[in-house]
């Protein structure tokens, strides 16, 4: 039986030997288009904060994932970690160099099923390595592979998150969890995947939790540029959809809506 996380790979890289037939040579994923997105407000009336008040400080714990790619013209292997800081230990990774409960933090990509069932039916190796999307889609043939990336990524800080909600128990509300990344995801198809992070978001906040979601390079994202979005915010006379995108509109609504501002 492999021993930790260094076993559970090169057990993984033996399986993979028996793959036969070629996979396509990796190519960039086309850029995803802002208007096939529906963004809506969801409550009628908006609701602004105008001051944090008097409310005590939380202490953070920070979740970040981040995945990797390696492979050949007969398979591809997905490898994703995650940290967690500020929870008990002060930082805790997955995986570690040692013993490691039952994550899939690895996943595969090959020409047919019949490596990927294999795998998926292997006592050890299903525990760690996905081979299918959590919408039961196998990773062959030309399956996008920066879904793929995101599928392993994702679920471990999905799982990551639900590791906080079992050990914060009541004392949550001392608490508040950063997370990399949109809170709520536009996925598309990846209805699964978005669903389980939807779920364990809501198990934290059920505990007093809020979960923050910290969000970068969005100066290219236009989801937020819809006609219905400007003028819920008394914005299309101001901005003009053409020459619009999320940063500018996020940085109107908040010089409208900060104390003393004369334009609300």
């Amino acid at each position: 039986m492999p021993s930790g996380v260094l076993g559970i790979f090169n057990k993984l890289l033996t399986s993979l030997t028996t793959s036969s037939g070629k996979l396509s040579a990796i190519t960039e994923a086309p850029p995803t288009e802002d208007q096939n997105f529906r963004t809506e407000v969801i409550n009628a009336e908006p609701k602004h904060v105008e001051g944090l008040g008097g409310a005590p400080p939380r202490r953070l714990i920070v979740i970040d994932g981040s995945s990797r790619r390696l492979g050949s013209l007969s398979f591809r292997v997905f490898i994703a970690g995650v940290a967690i800081y500020g929870l008990r230990p002060p930082i805790e990774l997955y995986p570690g160099l040692g013993g490691a409960p039952q994550v899939r933090f690895l996943a595969v990509k090959a020409p047919s099923e019949d490596v990927l069932r294999r795998i998926e039916e292997d006592g050890e190796l299903g525990g760690f390595v996905m081979v299918k999307s959590h919408d039961g889609k196998y990773f062959v043939g030309d399956y996008n592979e920066d879904d793929i990336s995101d599928e392993v990524r994702m679920g471990l800080e999905t799982w990551a998150l639900d590791k906080v909600h079992s050990e914060l128990g009541r004392a949550g509300s001392e608490y508040a969890v950063v997370v990399d990344g949109p809170t709520y995801l536009g996925l598309g198809e990846k209805g699964g995947l978005a669903m389980r992070r939807v779920s364990a978001i809501g198990r934290l906040e059920g505990l007093g939790v809020p979960v923050i979601g910290v969000v970068k390079r969005v100066e290219n994202s236009r989801k937020l540029c819809s006609d219905e979005v400007l003028s819920e915010f008394g914005l299309l006379d101001t901005i003009n959809p053409r020459h619009c995108s999320d940063p500018l509109v996020i940085q109107s609504i908040g010089s409208g809506r900060v104390r003393g501002s004369s334009t609300q």
